[in-house]
């Protein structure tokens, strides 16, 4: 069995392992960066308590939304926007499969059939390298 955070996107339903969430917020006062790539939002600024920590905000998924899912990354998380976070699901691993013939999103690396229909599991370190790619 694998655990997934269970969310969604205006685009869909999306999951990620557990392991790779930190925790979920509203999205609050987001400011832009000047020549900042087409997914980054912008940042947010001490988000973590500390005036001084700074969380890059990625809408990857093109769903819009008002939460943030706390994505860990190492020492420095990232913020993806996203509509609601649904809970947590444990899917068997004989249950995933390759993402459906079509998808083009460089993020998904996979799909699983569940009760709350086809989630599309998302690669944490494919998105992470859209920051830097």
């Amino acid at each position: 069995m694998i655990t997934l955070v269970h969310f969604c996107c205006s685009t869909g339903l999306y999951a990620v392992p557990v392991e790779h969430a930190r925790e979920v917020r509203l999205l609050t006062a987001c400011r832009s960066l000047p020549e900042a790539r087409p997914n980054v939002m912008g940042v947010v600024e001490g988000w973590g308590g500390q005036r001084e920590e700074t969380l890059t905000v990625v809408d990857t998924l093109g769903g819009g939304g008002e939460h943030l899912l706390i994505l860990d990354r190492g020492d420095q998380p990232f913020g993806l926007l996203v509509e609601a976070v649904c809970g947590i699901i444990r899917v068997d691993e004989s249950a995933l499969g390759p993402p459906p013939e079509g998808q083009r999103s460089p993020v998904i690396s996979g799909a699983a059939r569940t009760e709350a229909g086809l989630l599309l599991l998302v690669d944490v370190n494919l998105l992470e390298a859209t920051l830097s790619a």
